[in-house]
């Protein structure tokens, strides 16, 4: 603990930091709102327990408060990081103590803070932004945990909701997966009081959750080995994050393009604005309920979701799914229900009563289930079964309705013919609708190249899609092409055909493309995975490179390229990531200054092409977050902050 100034700050603070941790880490601000000007600041602890802050002329910057006097007060740091004020003689109980630093916290959350409230003071524990690197007052960004209905956390800006955690399931927040693999995290709530904690079961390890000035909350991990902070996890991480971006009964699906589309048996409320890319509206029922009207209704299951805002939810820790279903049946605004505890076989009861929102779908079986009330027309055998593909459930998510149930079909077997048969199947009999698109990539290379897969034979080559990858990696594309297509127009569009066809057919399904996403890059909708991307023609217009075609907009095309060929902090429709590997050079982000100032900081975002390409955050030369991609489809990217 002492004084110091943050970033190119000239300013003075006390604050507490890390001993033995070479990288200076603040994790509280005492004067945050009140910084001293000069190096004479004073901290002393007066008699009655009060710790204050003075500067040369004895002026108080600073102060604790407390509702007791001390005899004998005393100071003392802890190992936590948690600075406190008691009276000599007393026992170090929470309730004893005359002041603490972790009930007033800054940006940082220490193992053995609260987030929460007090029902019985009032007393709130929350994170609070600073305003940038260099200035620890408070910014614009505040973590708080909502007591209303089920507890949940909150990233707010000002007033206005910006991401909300989901309700916790035992384990975690339902929509912050990452944190199941580190332990001693939990949630208490009683009548007095309801908070969220971090208690570490081996007291080696050194981490912290920080709300950075840009609004994110990350848990960083100290690594002795590379001496650096590592990141965990963090959130919102992407634009599903992003609260209630689908509205009422819309479901938010990362992979899909456009990423909302309403739950089955809903319609877009307002039609024109979902075509326009405003899904705030949400959607709404194709089919009334019958409860109101002496109908009957019942529930469809939806897994692997994040749970949507539990502010209008009851719950019941003692309950069991089958009661849970029972209550929620019985009462007409009883929208939806689920287990509150996901951990053993699950436990106890979670209702909503008002419109669903902040739906999200998780990826890589990391959510949970919920039992959504419809119609009973729109219910019965309609449950529905969800295959875990990793990816979407609207494009990857085989849904399917009991009537095609695998105990209903008469087939016995997945009957492939031999060539056209996906790895995973031939070898571990899994099929997926990944096989199907694997199939398609054999069929396509096979018509590109007038070849059968299953008889073709050369030497250096194991089969049809191995010779075509070899053509490929050693940019002879073009032999590949049956001479029966010597007439096709375009040379561009054959090779985008071979690279689909080779995108289709990789080992993995995991890394093979969704049947949606290839008829989009059969249309030429999206841009080809980034391992993929065909060198464009410079300078040149589409028009002229694939046709021959000049006119006076060819030159508006070239400047057009000129702008978007040197990104700055944002990255737009049109512009690469990446290296051209001939030339060296390289298309990366890099941050501005501050939001008033555009010159190039220190943080920049690009491809790391030393191996698999990957998208790198960096600070210098230091790694911030490395991110693999998601089938190779970049589907979205925000400015990077200053």
């Amino acid at each position: 603990m002492g004084f110091f100034s943050p970033g190119t700050s000239k300013k003075r603070y006390v604050g507490i930091w890390y001993k033995n941790i070479p990288i200076t880490t603040v994790v509280w601000v005492a004067n945050r709102e009140t910084p001293l000007f000069d190096t004479s600041g004073v901290l002393k602890l007066t008699s009655p327990g009060i710790l204050v802050l003075v500067n040369g002329t004895n002026e108080i910057i600073w102060s604790t408060n407390t509702s007791r006097t001390a005899q004998d007060p005393v100071a003392q740091l802890f190992d936590s990081g948690n600075m406190v004020v008691r009276n000599a003689d007393d026992e170090m109980k929470a309730e004893s103590l005359l002041w603490q630093s972790f009930d007033y916290p800054g940006d940082t959350f220490l193992p053995g803070m609260k987030l929460g409230k007090n029902l019985s003071t009032g007393h709130e524990w929350y994170l609070s932004s600073w305003k940038s690197d260099d200035d620890p007052a408070q910014g614009v960004f505040t973590l708080v945990l909502n007591a209303r209905g089920y507890p949940q956390m909150f990233i707010r800006n000002g007033t206005n909701d910006l991401y909300c955690s989901g309700p916790w399931n035992g384990l975690r927040f339902s929509g912050i997966p990452d944190t199941s693999t580190i332990p001693g995290f939990s949630s208490y709530f009683s009548t007095e009081e309801v908070f969220y904690t971090h208690e570490l079961t081996n007291t080696s390890v050194v981490t912290r959750s920080v709300l950075t000035p840009e609004g994110y909350i990350t848990l960083s991990l100290w690594v002795d080995q590379t001496r650096s902070w590592l990141a965990m996890a963090s959130a919102p991480k992407a634009s599903c994050d992003t609260y209630a971006s689908c509205g009422s009964y819309g479901i938010c699906i990362i992979n899909n393009s456009p990423m909302c589309e309403c739950l089955n048996e809903f319609l877009p409320k307002y039609p024109k604005d979902w075509d326009r890319f405003d899904w705030s509206s949400g959607c709404v029922r194709k089919t009334p309920l019958g409860c109101h009207e002496g109908g009957e209704d019942g529930f469809v299951k939806y897994s692997n979701v994040k749970l949507p805002d539990t502010r209008n939810s009851w719950f019941d820790t003692r309950m069991s799914l089958e009661e849970c279903r029972r209550m929620c049946l019985g009462n007409c605004s009883c929208m939806a229900y689920a287990n509150l505890d996901i951990r053993e076989a699950g436990t106890g009861c979670l209702l909503w009563f008002d419109d669903l929102i902040d739906f999200k779908e998780l990826i890589g079986g990391s959510g949970q289930d919920i039992y959504l009330r419809m119609a009973s027309s729109e219910s019965e055998g309609k449950d529905l079964l969800s295959f875990d593909l990793g990816t979407s459930i609207g494009a990857d998510n085989a849904t399917l309705t009991e009537d095609i149930k695998s105990q209903n079909s008469r087939n016995k077997e997945v009957d492939l013919p031999s060539g056209y048969m996906s790895p995973e199947y031939a070898l571990e009999g899994l099929f997926s609708v990944k096989s199907d698109v694997f199939s398609f990539g054999v069929l396509l290379l096979e018509i590109l190249s007038g070849k059968r897969n299953r008889s073709f034979y050369k030497s250096d080559s194991f089969n049809l899609l191995g010779y075509a990858w070899d053509l490929w990696k050693n940019g002879r594309g073009l032999d590949f092409k049956d001479p029966i297509l010597e007439d096709m127009s375009s040379t561009n569009m054959l090779l985008r055909y071979v690279n689909i066809g080779l995108l289709c057919v990789q080992e993995s399904a995991a890394d093979r493309p969704t049947m949606s996403i290839v008829v989009s890059m059969l249309s030429n909708e999206l841009v080809l995975m980034i391992g993929f991307i065909l060198e464009s023609s410079g300078y040149m217009s589409p028009e002229y490179a694939l046709e021959g075609l000049f006119s006076v907009k060819s030159d508006v095309f070239s400047f057009g390229v000129l702008l978007v060929d040197h990104p700055g902090d944002t990255f737009l429709s049109g512009m690469k990531l990446g290296k051209n590997l001939l030339t060296g050079r390289e298309w990366y982000h890099s941050s501005w200054k501050s939001y008033d100032d555009p010159a190039q900081e220190d943080y920049s975002f690009g491809f790391d092409t030393h191996a698999y390409p990957q998208i790198i955050l960096r600070n210098g030369m230091v790694l911030l977050r490395c991110t693999v991609l998601d089938h190779g489809m970049v589907s979205s990217l925000a400015g990077l902050q200053p």
